[in-house]
């Protein structure tokens, strides 16, 4: 939705990841400013620790195809599911 009120705008992340990059700005998303607030980059390094990505494919005999997922696992995450708090 267009929301003219609020010309501050930015692709949305969801058409990249999908590959869409001619969407209409009808469907971009509103970016919210906070008056007196700090202005922050959408992308900045906030010097938290990072956590790691990693590409599956998922087979689906119910929808008869398969897809690559992304699954992001916390820093210190541990396989048998536990979470080792390194920071």
């Amino acid at each position: 939705m267009l929301r003219p009120w609020n010309p501050r705008r930015i692709y949305p992340q969801a058409g990249v990841i999908a590959g869409e990059l001619d969407l209409p700005e009808c469907r971009w998303e509103s970016i919210l400013d906070l008056c007196g607030a700090e202005q922050r980059g959408w992308f900045e390094d906030a010097g938290a620790p990072a956590g790691s990505l990693a590409e599956h494919r998922l087979v689906s005999a119910a929808l008869g195809n398969e897809r690559t997922v992304t699954v992001y696992t916390p820093p210190g995450f541990t396989a048998d599911g536990g979470l080792a708090r390194s920071w």
